[in-house]
């Protein structure tokens, strides 16, 4: 699992990387993140500050200090490691827990769509509960999940597209 914020003007496994890479489509490399790494990109005239912050859970209690000032967050899933399923859920819902994310949309990517074995999004919102709890954590949270493919780009733009229209719904945080 992992952890990109975006403001607007994880697991290591999980290639978040490879996401940031294929949306300015530069050549893919899957590259853990180990700290943090810092792009910019624009998609659909919103231009996106990333904080792509590692996954590692001794990097997880830095998250904090990244985060603040975000208006929106892109949560990271790997969709083939069904033994993380329930760590992810419970770091999604802790990570919810701030107030500086107090009614952010949330995009989760269900990374690995390509591998076999990975769930879809649909069971990913079952697993999550995603229905039923999301709004009960702090505040109200739209959220969507996309089943994507850091390798081959597939459900990345899908999901930017859902995040980009949230985004352009609410004022810039300052």
């Amino acid at each position: 699992m992992g952890l990109v914020t975006s403001s607007s003007n994880g697991d290591k496994k999980s290639s978040k990387s490879s996401s940031q890479n294929n949306l300015e489509d530069d050549e893919l490399t899957a590259t853990p993140t180990i700290g943090y790494n810092v792009k910019e990109f624009a998609y659909k005239g919103v231009v996106f500050n990333c904080w792509d912050l590692g996954g590692q859970k001794n990097i997880r209690s830095l998250w904090k200090h990244y985060y603040k000032g975000s208006n929106g967050i892109i949560f990271i899933v790997d969709s083939a490691d069904h033994g993380r399923l329930k760590e992810s859920k419970h770091e999604l819902y802790h990570l919810l827990e701030d107030p500086d994310l107090r009614n952010l949309p949330v995009l989760i990517f269900a990374n690995k769509r390509d591998k076999e074995g990975a769930i879809s999004a649909t069971e990913l919102i079952a697993q999550f509960e995603l229905e039923d709890s999301i709004q009960l954590v702090n505040g109200k949270h739209d959220w969507y999940v996309e089943s994507v493919s850091t390798i081959t780009g597939e459900g990345i733009e899908s999901g930017l597209k859902w995040l980009v229209s949230k985004l352009k719904q609410k004022p810039n945080k300052e």
